[in-house]
């Protein structure tokens, strides 16, 4: 678990090197809001992210969504993406769509869910890690979180999170007391390490890594050659490396087979 906080304009001019010696290791930045031309920038959003990493926080942002329909999330994605362009290979955390507008609390489940699918697919296209804001109860009772490719982080200011869906994120309190910070600031705890998931997965700018590095020579072409070809699916831990026949071993097998057929 990393200790973390968001923020926006309403928090000031914070005092980042503080705040990383309070022991927040990572901010969520707001980058901006919803407007009918697709966004306006946060004020603060370049200084509190350039202050951020100089005191070595890690960072991702968050934008507060005002859309109705899948067009007009696509229009505040591509601002977003926009405006992402000077961070690339420097956001350690996901870009979080924030849902929570008035505006978007008239829409039926299934719409608002497509408003915010849109935005989040457009956002991973793009090569940037996806997230999206909420509360328990929007994710309970106005969104299908399991329709939306992207991770949840959840606002539920309690002692103990009570929502049953899978999250990576929990923004457990609105009134947390962080040095460098005048007044309350949100307090998160992310339960996923995203800076080694999003520079693995080569999102947010970062170079990818092979997946297929760490199998063995002999078998790495085989089960290239059949993850290719959609004869393995899933990630490299379900090679089974200690069963009786690998599946790395089968990988093998499948494409000397193939490679006889072709003579």
């Amino acid at each position: 678990m990393k200790k973390g906080i968001d923020v926006s304009k309403w928090q000031g001019t914070i005092n980042w090197q503080s705040v990383a010696a309070d022991g927040v290791e990572f901010a969520m930045i707001r980058l901006g809001y919803g407007t009918k031309n697709g966004g306006a920038p946060d004020p603060k959003f370049r200084q509190n992210m350039e202050s951020a990493l100089a005191a070595g926080i890690d960072a991702g942002v968050y934008f507060y969504g005002t859309a109705v329909t899948e067009e007009a999330a696509r229009a505040e994605a591509h601002f977003v993406l926009t405006a992402l362009e000077p961070w690339r290979g420097r956001l350690a955390y996901p870009v979080a769509y924030d849902a929570e507008d008035s505006a978007q609390e008239t829409l039926t489940k299934n719409k608002l869910t497509a408003v915010i699918a849109a935005f989040c697919d457009t956002v991973r296209a793009a090569g940037w890690y996806p997230m999206v804001y909420s509360s328990r109860y929007w994710l309970e009772n106005k969104i299908h979180p399991a329709q939306i490719r992207a991770d949840v982080w959840l606002a539920q200011w309690a002692q103990e999170a009570t929502y049953a869906g899978e999250y990576g994120i929990w923004q457990c309190s609105d009134s947390a007391a962080v040095r460098g910070i005048a007044g309350n600031v949100d307090l998160d705890i992310a339960y996923e390490d995203y800076p080694a998931r999003i520079r693995d997965g080569g999102y947010n700018g970062f170079g990818k890594r092979d997946p297929l590095a760490e199998i063995p020579e002999w078998a790495r072409k085989s089960v290239r050659w059949a993850v290719e070809n959609g004869i393995l699916q899933g990630g490299t831990e379900g090679l089974m490396p200690e069963a009786a026949c690998t599946r790395q071993e089968m990988c093998v097998f499948l494409k000397r087979l193939y490679d006889l057929t072709q003579i």
